[in-house]
């Protein structure tokens, strides 16, 4: 992995590397998917694998590079166990919200928690405030 060293990796860094894919179904693989698609990347697949921590392992052994979510990896980001980089060409599609009945009396701590989310939601959200 020449580019190892980057800030910032191109596809064609990409293009001679072996990936380490997630098992079809998952959401991980349906994502990595559709960005390689997206980018015109055709990846060597080297394995298939079934759980993250798996995937992490063989990539820490030189075994090849994979896409995963960031979450994952940030711990053996920090410790330098594993080197993290940005995809080049990715658009976050992903979001995930707090839902909740409007109608139900609820507890402290969760309306605490709320208050909190409002306070840090993205200035263009287009939802009304629940509170």
């Amino acid at each position: 992995m020449r580019w190892r060293k980057k800030k910032t990796i191109e596809l064609a860094d990409l293009q001679s590397e072996p990936f380490l894919i997630h098992e079809a179904g998952s959401t991980s693989r349906e994502l990595a998917e559709r960005w390689a698609q997206e980018n015109q990347l055709r990846w060597q697949v080297r394995m298939e694998l079934g759980a993250i921590e798996t995937i992490k392992e063989a990539t820490k052994h030189n075994m090849g590079v994979s896409i995963l979510p960031y979450r994952s990896v940030v711990r053996e980001g920090e410790t330098g166990e594993l080197v993290i980089r940005e995809l080049p060409g990715y658009v976050n599609r992903r979001h995930i919200c707090l839902v909740y009945r409007q109608d139900d009396l609820l507890p402290y701590p969760v309306t605490s928690f709320i208050r909190f989310l409002q306070h840090r939601r993205l200035p263009d959200a287009k939802s009304p405030s629940p509170l």
